[in-house]
């Protein structure tokens, strides 16, 4: 007959309490990423401006480098 018997309050107060918690911390990671994006946006930006610009005085090359080999015209073949 024990098997049968609804939850009582405790369990169902118990479940609603886990929930809660779940809830609570999907908010919190939620507001911590918004946090974050907004502090790379203020600060990373002109960070990664003043690496760029000791980069553009450090060296005779571009900041954002590409490794292109060749002029870029021929056709790759594979070796066999």
């Amino acid at each position: 007959m024990a098997d049968n018997a609804p939850p009582c309050f405790f369990e169902r107060a118990q479940a609603r309490a886990v929930g809660n918690q779940r809830l609570y911390f999907r908010g919190k990671r939620c507001m911590d990423i918004v946090a974050i994006l907004c502090w790379l946006s203020l600060c990373g930006s002109p960070c990664s401006a003043a690496y760029a610009l000791l980069i553009k005085l450090d060296s005779p090359g571009p900041v954002v480098g590409s490794n292109r080999k060749g002029s870029g015209c021929e056709i790759a073949r594979p070796r066999c």
